[in-house]
């Protein structure tokens, strides 16, 4: 599918072929610097037409962009925002659309910014952030919050909040500063968990405590050399791994009573120990690379061996 219809990308002065009707397949509207108040009030009556479309607004190299979020008081029931402005100093602008944004989405900024201006909404389902951002108890004190995606965040101080939404889908980018993985409190009911990027954490025995878990996704996870017993994850049916270097042992497959989908790409495991790990279960599509032989598993592949991206779980725009 052509990037033009899923991404949209505008720029001061806005034409009016920026302004056209966007097409459904459409999935991210986004600005390259900064735009106008009146732009921006257009650009909002178009959004306000597709509910479910994210508004990215970022700068590009020798771009200024906005240094702040004011910007949005052009733009009332705004649902998606992607904020890449690393040297945005101040967020209090969001406090405008407190009461209709669903997704917030706030890369990594050069200096500590506090995530206190969120406190108060009411609708906020996703959030994801990078690092330097402080206050993550006000994000904690959400009721509405259902997805959480952090890049190097110190896991202990996420891990010592207590969340008061029901935290259905976690995504941890590292580094997370810990070698034995420590989930926040009230996150057994975790449908979906990715860990990535992490040289330390060696231990991710707190995933055989979700009893909820659907898909488990690890990635570039260096020091983890062995898999939990999974005998508990009753509804875990699809389990990926990917770069776990000094992975030994994949015999933990076999305690999963419900995984059906497997992919495993770059560890040190020979592909026809991870069949012989796989006999016996009622896995029904595996991928395994590099090693050619899996060939001869009679299942049918996995789409590849791309990442599945984790289904979003919000609920459509009413």
């Amino acid at each position: 599918m052509s990037t033009d219809l899923l991404r949209r990308t505008v720029r001061h002065p806005l034409t009016e072929q920026m302004l056209r009707p966007l097409p459904p397949e459409t999935i991210v509207v986004q600005v390259t610097g900064t735009l106008t108040a009146a732009e921006f009030s257009r650009l909002n009556e178009l959004l306000l037409g597709s509910p479910a479309v994210e508004f990215r607004v970022f700068a590009e190299y020798g771009d200024e962009g906005p240094a702040d979020l004011d910007f949005l008081r052009h733009m009332p029931g705004l649902r998606s925002l992607h904020v890449g402005l690393p040297e945005v100093r101040d967020i209090q602008g969001l406090a405008v659309v407190a009461d209709s944004l669903v997704s917030l989405r706030l890369g990594r900024v050069t200096r500590k910014t506090s995530l206190m201006p969120l406190a108060g909404f009411t609708v906020l389902e996703e959030f994801a952030c990078g690092g330097a951002f402080t206050d993550f108890e006000t994000i904690a004190d959400l009721e509405s919050l259902r997805e959480i995606a952090v890049v190097a965040v110190a896991m202990p101080m996420l891990a010592a909040l207590s969340f008061r939404g029901r935290i259905e889908v976690l995504s941890l980018f590292g580094p997370l500063k810990q070698t034995v993985l420590e989930l926040p409190e009230g996150m057994r009911g975790l449908r979906f968990l990715e860990v990535e990027r992490d040289t330390r954490l060696a231990d991710i025995g707190a995933v055989a405590e979700l009893p909820e878990l659907e898909l488990l996704a690890l990635d570039c996870l260096p020091a983890v050399t062995g898999l939990p017993d999974l005998s508990a994850l009753t509804r875990l049916e699809r389990l990926e791994i990917f770069n776990l270097k000094r992975l030994a042992d994949l015999r933990a497959l076999r305690s999963a009573p419900a995984l059906r989908e497997v992919v495993v790409s770059r560890v040190p495991v020979p592909a026809a120990a991870v069949v012989d790990a796989l006999a016996g279960t009622a896995v029904r599509a595996a991928t395994i690379t590099p090693d050619r032989s899996v060939r001869r598993f009679p299942l049918p592949e996995v789409g590849g061996t791309s990442r599945w991206r984790i289904p979003r779980i919000r609920r459509p725009a009413s």
